[in-house]
């Protein structure tokens, strides 16, 4: 049986702990006598500049976690149409929307909102 959304993860590896092939590489590498961080450090000042940003680069994966690339669609108001919605369906556009409204002076906030302000009324008045 499926456990219940909303509980805490049970059991498992605990965070921070490296996996065994991570470890038994580590171990390999030590065993021989290899420091590849050390040795890498020490062929990067041998390394052209060019070459030196690019391993550099490289490495700032390994450092730094990566960021995806958000998707974003922008409607702006005279796109959205609230002919034919109650006002439940308005307010749920409203709540769905309000967190994704991108940045924008208040000026441009506040027309935008007395526009749907506008919108909603001319609906009820129907």
């Amino acid at each position: 049986m499926a456990k219940p959304t909303g509980l805490p993860k049970t059991g498992g590896r605990k965070k921070g702990t490296p996996n065994k092939r991570t470890v038994g590489l580590q171990e390999a590498l030590e065993s021989h006598g290899l420091d590849v961080v050390g040795q890498l450090a020490a062929l990067l000042p041998q390394l052209e500049v060019e070459q030196r940003a690019s391993v550099l680069i490289d490495l700032m994966g390994f450092l730094f976690p990566k960021r995806k690339a958000i998707e974003s669609t922008v409607v702006s108001a005279e796109e959205i149409s609230l002919e034919g919605m109650n006002i439940e369906e308005i307010s749920k556009l409203n709540r769905a929307t309000r967190d994704r409204m991108p940045p924008m002076p208040p000026e441009e906030r506040a027309r935008l909102l007395a526009k749907l302000r506008q919108d909603l009324c001319d609906t009820e008045d129907e």
